[in-house]
């Protein structure tokens, strides 16, 4: 595959990586982030005034719905900012992947999945307020469009950035919402400050929530000190040369460095949080603590005879999520089961032998969804019990072999009863309404009634109470719209339930036939009941303790709550929460219709539009070795679905004179890839027995690739690649290596080849293998086939640290091609000359700075892994890539297994008497998984008296 298709797939991981819901667990996305371009979708579009909303089959009135909405929010968003948008802004709908969040694409688009707002996690941390996903998502969203349009510059002809910091993008596209500032919004910033760590580090736990409620404290706070219109002219401030930057605009605008702002917001938080958590309990005051070694507890359920506790949580905030099981508290909790995409709720069996969670996997159309697994907690074995069911929450009934489960459909939620073995028998509710969700299904303690929480049409949060036979619901709420996670008493007369009465979540206790809700906790952070043991009168909680740590307690059921009347706190350090836009968006009932053009097939050839257009640079060579320089551009261009990407590149040199040029192309809509590519360039190849090798190239090639995700984990992965490939190699300055041995004077070629390649992707491995063959047959001048393989094991040491495995060889039989060498180079990168477009790299020993050649090459390096925080501190930039720390050993061999047939006169070794080089040293590393790597280090040979070798390397791929 070529450079450029490549660069292109590693720009739609990058948009996957900035819109993962799950910052903390990472995994295979197939094609595209957006999950759009599967065949079996047909896709249609109409107008508004100013939107095209595009959906595929089956939510046409959902589409129909949404456009009277996007009109609403036009006029609101681009009158508070005063903007207008020029042209008209896509919004795509889909409800193919099961993905809980949305996306705005710079100024162009907005992606919108059905489970667009994540309305309920535990402990509140996130929600819509009382507005139904629809209006709040498609204001959030296209606040991000017209901030885009606002902050343009010039340079945004070139390539496309967000030019304000992701606090202020999301903080601004937060305050926006029509709700305000909401109580159940501060969990994470009362905590955030309390705990010292009122920073945006999406590394922290709650780091990417502060990312949206921290930026809206602040953006309000800006608003409260400055006034609304400081924001607007924040945004359309320009400084020298019409650029755009956001420091130097909030200077301009508020007469103090951002820093000043922050610290005097900082203050005002401390202030106003520190005031009331004062007056409040902590859960170690009342609670006893439970330790089951993790840093955070996301979920804890007990097992039906009390002797077991299980645990959806992080060791820390960085590791993936488990689920781990402890000997009631007793002991240290042991992970069971650890997978990207479980959902932070479990459940145990009758038995008590086995739990029931949902996870996220690929479904049958690739199509992320969530299904219901059994984990048999002895052996760690799990059994996948549905397929494409779309059921989360799954809940054991205590006398029967029955599932309580949340279904999910189109943004909507129903209740439906499964079998043990995830065989469905009847659906519980019928509210056949999207705008209603529920969550955390819990039987009575005698199967007869199910509580469960609901976000109502009327965007009330309540309890419901739904009789199992008859399915007629009973709501709880009394003094109180936000009142969630029901837990039942051992004889099922009392309920236990979050509620947010007083602006902060609490544990109230009532009797459903009688209901008066009496608080039993006043706990400062939070509290989150999961379980009340059939044997003590205690609750099975866990609740924030800091930023980075959510612990498990036992609380006194019984406890009384004495409330003092609060200290009031001065207005001015609580009034940016009441700060809001002269214009909000209108409740859909109160939305005019807004006219709308026929529905039309939609095309994705017709959206295709820029990524990025950028200048390059390399170095150039005449026929006689006189330097010069290439200028040139590169550019990528895909339709927002992901069906179709091309890539262009267009260079001149300055001392050959001559154009280079390449176009690239990939089709995804097929179920599979197909790429082809057709060019003809001059280009920097390598460095040739201390010569400089410039070679022009004209090639084509044409290929598919195919994604097989594993049916159970995403983060296992299988890419089959089958292609051919034309090159007409003539070496450009090929004067220079008159002098050179025959062995290594680079000759002219014409060669066809056909390529395979497999590549296998997991958490802790990473493996490829690929082979390509020329032959004669083909019309090609030489014979040949060249073997690769890579190899990554790691394994994690303590707290982010890990011990990794790496290993390549190549062994090529057949021909040899002189100037395409197996072998260690002694050059780095930018060593000799530059290209952009060279995707041949060589192989070099680090740490030693010779040639070696052969057609057997095998490199093994031991690699300990830990995360940098000094450099990455200092450079934010290259800390966007999580640089690492790299100690390592290297231990290295090239030899000639055999005479290549072409060049009979070498002499051959077999592997037992091949001349293994060793080396070590230390390296500082930064990229993207699997699609480039750029390292600074410095290595020793492991010989007497070695010197130092500095090196740079930039390697593509794997």
């Amino acid at each position: 595959m070529s450079f450029i298709i490549a660069r292109l797939l590693f720009g739609f991981a990058v948009i996957l990586a900035a819109i993962n819901p799950f910052p903390n667990e990472s995994f295979a996305q197939l094609g595209t982030p957006l999950g759009a371009n599967h065949p079996e979708l047909s896709w249609y579009q109409f107008e508004t005034e100013h939107f095209v909303i595009i959906y595929h089959d089956g939510l046409d009135s959902i589409a129909h719905r949404a456009a009277p909405v996007a009109e609403e929010t036009y006029r609101v968003v681009t009158t508070n900012l005063q903007t207008p948008v020029a042209g008209k802004t896509k919004i795509y709908i889909s409800d193919n992947d099961e993905i809980k969040n949305a996306f705005a694409f710079s100024d162009d688009h907005i992606f919108l999945w059905l489970r667009g707002i994540l309305d309920d996690l535990p402990h509140a941390i996130r929600s819509s307020g009382s507005s139904k996903w629809l209006r709040t998502v498609i204001t959030h969203e296209f606040t991000h469009i017209v901030i885009a349009h606002a902050t343009k510059s010039w340079t945004d002809l070139i390539a496309g950035f967000d030019n304000v910091p992701r606090w202020f993008n999301e903080g601004m596209a937060r305050y926006m919402e029509p709700d305000g500032w909401t109580d159940d919004l501060d969990v994470a910033l009362r905590v955030a400050t309390i705990s010292d760590h009122l920073n945006f580090d999406p590394e922290d736990y709650l780091g990417g929530v502060l990312l949206y409620e921290g930026g809206q404290s602040l953006v309000r706070y800006i608003a409260y000190a400055y006034g609304d219109s400081s924001l607007v002219r924040i945004l359309k401030h320009r400084g020298g040369l019409g650029l755009y930057d956001f420091n130097s605009a909030v200077q301009h605008v508020t007469k103090h460095s951002l820093a000043e702002i922050y610290a005097e917001w900082h203050k005002y938080l401390t202030v106003y949080y520190a005031t009331a958590y004062g007056q409040h309990d902590e859960t170690k005051d009342v609670g006893r603590r439970i330790h089951p070694g993790l840093d955070i507890v996301e979920a804890a359920r007990l097992e039906p005879d009390g002797k077991q506790i299980a645990i959806v949580g992080k060791e820390d905030p960085e590791t993936p999520r488990g689920i781990y099981v402890m000997r009631n508290d007793t002991t240290e909790a042991e992970e069971v089961f650890s997978q990207p995409g479980i959902e932070p709720y479990l459940s145990w069996s009758i038995d008590g032998r086995s739990l029931f969670f949902s996870k996220m996997r690929f479904g049958s159309h690739a199509d992320l969804e969530y299904d219901l697994y059994k984990l048999n907690v002895e052996s760690g074995d799990i059994t996948r019990l549905t397929t494409d069911g779309r059921y989360e929450y799954p809940e054991s009934a205590h006398r029967t072999d029955q599932l309580v489960v949340v279904h999910t459909n189109q943004g909507g939620a129903e209740l439906e009863l499964l079998s043990g073995a995830g065989q469905r028998l009847k659906s519980l509710t019928h509210f056949n309404d999207t705008h209603v969700q529920l969550y955390s299904p819990r039987w009575s303690p005698n199967d007869s009634t199910i509580a469960c929480g609901i976000f109502r049409a009327d965007g009330e949060r309540d309890i419901a109470l739904i009789d199992v036979q008859s399915g007629v619901i009973q709501y709880l709420s009394e003094g109180s719209i936000n009142d969630r996670y029901p837990v039942w008493s051992p004889k099922g007369d009392t309920l236990i339930f979050v509620s947010h009465a007083t602006g902060i979540p609490n544990l109230y206790r009532t009797i459903p036939s009688i209901p008066s809700p009496r608080a039993i906790s006043d706990i400062a952070s939070d509290i989150q009941p999961w379980d009340w043991p059939r044997d003590k009168d205690s609750l099975l909680v866990s609740s924030f303790d800091s930023k980075n740590e959510v612990s498990l307690y036992w609380y006194p059921a019984s406890h009384e709550v004495q409330r003092n009347t609060p200290t009031p706190t001065r207005e001015k350090y609580g009034a940016w929460r009441n700060m809001h836009w002269p214009l909000v968006t209108r409740p859909e009932d109160s939305i005019p219709g807004t006219p709308t053009s026929r529905t039309s097939d939609y095309n994705s050839l017709t959206h295709i539009t820029p990524l990025f257009v950028l200048p390059i640079v390399g170095s150039d060579r005449d026929r006689s070795g006189d330097g010069g320089t290439r200028f040139g551009l590169t550019a990528a261009f895909a339709d927002p679905m992901g069906k179709h990407a091309v890539g262009l590149f267009l260079d001149w040199g300055t001392a050959s004179n001559r154009f280079g040029y390449d176009v690239s192309y990939l089709n995804e809509q097929l179920g599979f890839g197909i790429f082809g590519e057709y060019g003809d360039l001059l280009s920097f190849a390598g460095v040739i027995d201390n010569n400089s090798y410039y070679e022009r190239t004209n090639r084509w090639s044409l290929g598919i690739t195919k994604a097989f995700p594993a049916p159970d984990d995403l983060a296992k992965l299988h890419l089959v690649s089958l292609g051919f490939a034309h090159r007409a190699l003539e070496p450009w300055n090929s004067s220079e290596f008159d002098s050179t041995p025959t062995l290594l004077k680079p000759i002219a070629a014409t060669l066809n080849e056909a390529t395979i390649s497999y590549l296998f992707t997991s958490r802790d491995f990473v493996t490829s293998l690929s082979a390509i063959h020329a032959d004669k047959a083909f019309k090609s001048d030489l014979t040949y086939t060249r073997y690769r393989f890579f190899g990554d094991l790691e394994f994690p040491l303590g707290d982010r640290a890990e011990l990794a495995f790496v290993g390549r060889a190549i062994a090529q039989t057949g021909d040899m091609l002189p100037q395409e060498f197996v072998g260690f180079s002694p050059y780095d990168f930018f060593q000799g000359g530059f290209s952009i477009i060279a995707d041949r790299s060589s192989d070099r020993m680090r740490g030693i700075r010779r040639y070696d050649y052969g057609n057997r090459l095998v490199i093994f390096s031991p690699e300990l892994r830990e995360p940098d925080f000094l450099v990455s501190s200092l450079v934010p930039l290259l800390g966007a890539f999580h640089p690492m720390l790299i100690e390592f050993f290297d231990l290295g061999s090239v030899w000639y297994g055999e005479a290549p047939t072409n060049q009979t006169n070498v002499e051959t070794t077999p592997l037992a008497k091949t001349h293994w080089l060793k080396s070590y040293g230390i390296e500082l590393r930064a990229g993207a998984d699997n699609i480039f790597e750029v390292s600074f280090g410095v290595g020793w040979e492991l010989t007497h008296a070695a010197k130092p070798d500095f090196y740079f390397r930039v390697v593509g791929g794997i």
